[in-house]
Order: structure tokens, then sequence, then C-alpha cells
């Protein structure tokens, strides 16, 4: 998986904390996407709770 996608504004600022590159955002609907390049290593350090907040995906449009 390429990429991570933040639903929220907060997700999104606690990716940017983790050390996630921001690459863009896009809309689907009412909502907007933010999505990040996925780190490896730095998945590791998700609690399971963390993981399903998120979306991982080798897609970068939807």
């Amino acid at each position: 998986m390429n990429f991570i996608c933040a639903l929220n504004e907060q997700d999104k600022e606690i990716l940017t904390l983790k050390g996630f590159k921001y690459i863009m955002s896009q809309d689907l609907g009412n909502h907007t996407i933010y999505m990040f390049e996925n780190i490896p290593d730095n998945i590791l350090n998700f609690s399971q709770e963390d993981k399903m907040k998120y979306l991982f995906t080798n897609k970068m449009y939807f």
C-alpha cells in the first residue's frame, strides 16, 4: 500500500505530526480526503485503533 488517506482535519494533523508526507487533498462528494505517502517503518507504530481510522490504498485518485 503506497498511500494513507485521512478522512478529516484532525486525522490529517495526527499523520503530519507522526512524520508522514502530505501529498494532496481530494474532494469526494461533500467530504475531503487527505492523501499521505505511506512510510512502512512508521506504520508499525500505529495502534489497532489507528489502523481502523485510516484508509490504506495503492490508488491516489478516487
